[in-house]
């Protein structure tokens, strides 16, 4: 299982400082199962999604909020569209994790208002890093961290049979087959993939390659494996042309195209890492009313200058 670390995931935060990362996320239709060297707050916006933490199924809707410590081994699927804003603290940041029955809350409609309200304002000062700058994140993360207590109750959890499932598909993707699948969920092939696709609006074989591709992207980003070998853990023994193709197909660059870009990005490159972390613009602006006025003060500012030097 990997472990994702604190200053690797710094080369793809939106905004941090030494000891806390923000990071927005438009995520991929699956996450592999993984463990972090770091405390996470995870923020649903939009879309819904299964995660998978410690073995147990929750399911995930807008104004979701999930606590993973470094002990905690996640993963999840998603259904559509799926948005988060990720927050990572390391425990130098000293706060209290609280006691928990499940480590999902369900935030009311005012706590979701106090959660993004915080989450601008982290946002603005992790931007800032002045001299307060830590102190003003760390009451923050505080307050999210109280807002999760007080939202946190007993969850529904996904039926026995999913949850089955998705563990077996997040420990065992490389070698699981359709029939496998289908003989957890106690179906025939034919319902199962029916039942799949409505549930998930993709197919298993899509899926499956979807979390193995995801798989190979954090193998060839957190370890020194060759591009054959990581293809060989992955799933695809026997075709290393597949995998070639369906990496291609599905991230936009070759294996060893995308560890160079993250390679660059983390030395020093200003250049992006396509298709793993989106522009902030893809996430929902509306959500920070603040965020939004900014923008289009910006945005005219800019229109106001080019205009002025066509005009020269």
């Amino acid at each position: 299982m990997l472990t994702y670390l604190f200053e690797r995931m710094r080369t793809i935060s939106y905004a941090s400082n030494a000891d806390t990362l923000l990071i927005r996320d438009k995520r991929a239709n699956c996450e592999p199962l993984h463990r972090h060297n770091y405390n996470e707050m995870i923020y649903i916006y939009e879309g819904e999604a299964v995660h998978s933490i410690n073995g147990v199924s929750y399911n995930l809707v807008p104004g979701s909020l999930a606590l993973l410590t470094p002990n905690d081994a996640h993963s999840f699927i998603s259904v559509g569209s799926f948005s988060t804003v990720n927050i990572c603290f390391t425990d130098r940041v000293n706060l209290p994790i609280p006691s928990y029955e499940t480590p999902v809350a369900i935030l009311n409609e005012q706590c979701r208002i106090e959660m993004e309200t915080l989450l601008y304002l982290a946002e603005q000062e992790l931007h800032l890093n002045d001299s307060v700058s830590d102190s003003i994140v760390n009451h923050c993360i505080d307050w999210m961290l109280l807002l999760f207590q007080r939202n946190n109750t007993t969850l529904s959890k996904t039926n026995s049979n999913w949850n089955r499932l998705i563990c077996k598909i997040t420990e065992d993707y490389s070698t699981i087959t359709l029939e496998e699948a289908a003989d957890i969920m106690g179906v025939s092939v034919s319902h199962f993939c029916r039942k799949f696709k409505k549930d998930f609006s993709v197919t298993f074989h899509n899926y499956l390659n979807e979390i193995r591709i995801r798989q190979a992207r954090n193998l060839l980003l957190y370890s020194d494996d060759s591009v054959s070998l990581i293809a060989e853990k992955v799933g695809y023994q026997n075709n290393p042309c597949r995998f070639y193709s369906n990496f291609k197909n599905v991230v936009g660059m070759t294996p060893n195209e995308y560890r160079r870009s993250f390679k660059k990005n983390l030395y020093g490159s200003k250049a992006p890492l396509r298709s793993f972390i989106p522009e902030p613009t893809d996430m929902d602006p509306d959500r920070f009313s603040a965020y939004n006025d900014e923008k289009r003060s910006k945005d005219k500012c800019n229109k106001n200058t080019g205009n002025n030097e066509d005009s020269i």
